[in-house]
């Protein structure tokens, strides 16, 4: 169960939760719980079940691509005021993981419960749209990515990291 204040604060992030009816806000209250989690910690891997929705309050998210070789592929980061739609897709589908979940800079964040993301989906229009303008965000991140893999030489994307990690 989250606070009165700690509701109000994520509200500041994720205004959408503004135009909430207080019905479904009281079920954020009281079926959501705080999470904190340090960089490098894993929220959910590959293959693995999802049972809630990070809102980050504070911090960063990683999602990517691992592949047997070791090598990730970075699909797109996730901010406050935004949500992971992956993580929403497999909770929405009941299926496992398709990418793995990083905590990239330490973070605070409100976890949303399957039932009760659900429910948010479902009965509000604001929040149904605020999901769905954030799977654009996501896919033109996505889709950025695999350009650049297919158009741009190995080398001159390694160059480029070597650069950025001078």
């Amino acid at each position: 169960m989250i606070s009165e204040a700690s509701i109000q604060k994520l509200a500041i992030t994720y205004p959408v939760l503004r135009e909430l009816p207080p019905l479904l806000i009281r079920n954020i209250q009281q079926t959501s719980y705080e999470l904190v989690a340090h960089a490098g910690q894993i929220l959910f891997d590959l293959g693995e079940d999802c049972d809630y929705v990070p809102l980050l309050k504070s911090g960063s998210i990683r999602v990517v691509k691992p592949f047997p070789t070791g090598w990730e592929m970075l699909l797109y980061r996730v901010l406050p005021g935004q949500v992971c739609i992956l993580t929403v897709t497999c909770l929405l589908s009941s299926w496992k993981h398709i990418a793995r979940v990083a905590v990239e800079e330490d973070l605070k964040a409100v976890s949303i419960p399957r039932e009760s993301f659900s429910r948010l989906i479902e009965a509000s229009s604001d929040f149904r749209g605020f999901v769905f303008s954030n799977y654009s965000i996501s896919l033109f991140s996505m889709l950025n990515c695999v350009e650049v893999v297919l158009t741009q030489p190995i080398e001159q994307r390694l160059a480029k990291v070597l650069l950025e990690k001078r």
